[in-house]
């Protein structure tokens, strides 16, 4: 899922007059380092297209702790769930990697995607490979190292910022990760000694995207190839 252009990718497999409907009624925001996109059990008043950047779903913890199970970034859209009839879901969203998206609010959002059977099923579509994002993240924690782990998660990322060189805190990782800083900073040292990353004070730089894929476990492919098929029919 190398993604090559700054627009967002879902609004491009609408039909041109459908996706220019959705911009028009959209503002384009700018997206901060951590800023809410919607709370956990609080009503999704937005549906964002990210343009660029990356946007994290994480899921709250009982001891306080929080575990990333997807992320968003211009192939797709926040806010989902509102497709499906649901008005709160127990995840929070935030921004991960600041950028800029495509925001228009949920009941207007509704109202199109009542009206163009073509939104519907693309948004059937696209929930499909986010369910499926989840459930591969649940077996990859369960299965695969940290190191492979943290490589998959650097790969997604980077597919998504398109850019080689990006804000990621140990803070983030360990979220997407679901294990602690310490774990993180050893996974990270041990892709930084193959230089396959540069990693200093939460700015990170792939040096070896190729040498990255080697790195990580099968999950980041088969995700990939999995969007393909199901976004492409």
């Amino acid at each position: 899922m190398q993604i090559l252009t700054a627009q967002n990718l879902f609004l491009t497999r609408l039909p041109g007059y459908i996706k220019q409907t959705i911009v028009e009624a959209s503002d384009i925001v700018h997206m901060d380092l951590r800023e809410k996109i919607y709370e956990a059990n609080q009503p999704i008043q937005f549906v964002d297209f990210p343009i660029d950047g990356v946007m994290s779903v994480v899921r709250p913890c009982d001891d306080g702790s929080e575990v990333e199970v997807a992320n968003i970034g211009c192939e797709g859209m926040v806010g989902v769930a509102v497709t499906l009839g649901v008005e709160k879901v127990s995840e929070r969203a935030f921004c991960q990697v600041e950028g800029s998206s495509h925001r228009i609010k949920t009941e207007v959002f509704l109202s199109l995607f009542e009206k163009h059977v073509e939104i519907q099923k693309l948004c059937q579509r696209y929930t499909s490979t986010i369910i499926d994002q989840m459930a591969c993240n649940t077996g990859c924690n369960q299965t695969h190292s940290v190191e492979q782990r943290c490589a998959r998660w650097l790969l997604m990322t980077h597919d998504r910022v398109q850019k080689d060189q990006f804000v990621l805190t140990q803070e983030f990782l360990s979220i997407m990760l679901g294990v602690s800083r310490t774990n993180v900073n050893a996974a990270a040292g041990v892709l930084s000694a193959a230089n396959l990353i540069s990693y200093t004070r939460g700015n990170l730089k792939i040096l070896d995207r190729l040498g990255l894929e080697q790195a990580s476990c099968s999950c980041h492919k088969a995700l990939n190839d999995y969007f393909t098929i199901v976004m492409q029919n």
